[in-house]
């Protein structure tokens, strides 16, 4: 498949092809202009062209709320998600929650079936664990329309600077009745709705609420990284994918 995209991109003359997808769409993502975008469009091989646009984020019920601490809810009952593995893409995670944490009671991941891998990039203070099994960032579509803000607290990394990713990731799949904070002041325990899933984190945001000083949004999440990281996921050996990120759907 790849060599195959390799083709087309040649034969309309793109040399900045940013992903290869292979796994989950038979695609790729790369910067064009717009004859070579009509060019493609018109290539018989080519089912379709999109605008590769940037997304945002979008979002305590508790398990309580849902009836699943409840009689016969699935949590009394011991269904808990044991070794189900969540691939998360989103902002990232925060690798020290507690609920990500391993108590010792999870086994290697490996032994369930995942063989992906934890990419800390330049945070040396980042690690993964049994519970948190894998973490991977993707930015090159981000990066080719805008500059990204780690003199402002971003991170080159799984690491979540904006705090919707380690949200999500604890919503779907976090440690069973964690001490919660907010602001310092305790406000009960929370868990996971699957507590005993194991997390993958992959990183597609970026900036988090950033505006350049021209009041432009440079904040937020390209298809073509977002399709990268679901792409992986999957070969990763994820068994479901949570995607909290919204927007319209637009053809070029």
């Amino acid at each position: 498949l790849k060599n195959k995209q390799q083709a087309v991109a040649q034969a309309i003359g793109a040399t900045d092809v940013l992903y290869n997808y292979t796994h989950t769409f038979n695609g790729f993502a790369a910067r064009l202009s717009p004859a070579q975008a009509e060019q493609l469009r018109q290539h018989p091989d080519v089912a379709g062209v999109w605008l590769d646009e940037k997304q945002q984020l979008t979002t305590a019920n508790t398990p309580a709320f849902l009836g699943l601490s409840g009689a016969n809810g699935q949590h009394t009952l011991g269904i808990k998600g044991e070794d189900v593995i969540i691939g998360v893409v989103d902002s990232g995670i925060w690798p020290e929650n507690p609920s990500f944490a391993d108590d010792g009671s999870y086994s290697d991941p490996a032994s369930i079936g995942f063989t992906g891998t934890c990419d800390t990039g330049t945070d040396e203070a980042f690690s993964c664990n049994n519970k948190l099994v894998g973490a991977r960032y993707y930015k090159d579509s981000f990066e080719s329309q805008y500059e990204i803000q780690y003199g402002l607290g971003e991170f080159e990394s799984p690491r979540d600077a904006d705090g919707h990713g380690s949200h999500t990731a604890g919503t779907a799949g976090g440690n069973e009745a964690v001490a919660a904070e907010l602001s310092g002041v305790p406000v009960g325990s929370v868990s996971g709705i699957a507590p005993r899933a194991r997390i993958a984190a992959y990183k597609v945001c970026w900036n988090s609420d950033y505006t350049t000083p021209e009041g432009a949004d440079e904040a937020g999440c390209f298809y073509g990284d977002s399709m990268a990281a679901i792409d992986q996921a999957v070969l990763d050996g994820v068994d479901v994918i949570n995607f909290s990120i919204g927007g319209s759907r637009t053809d070029l």
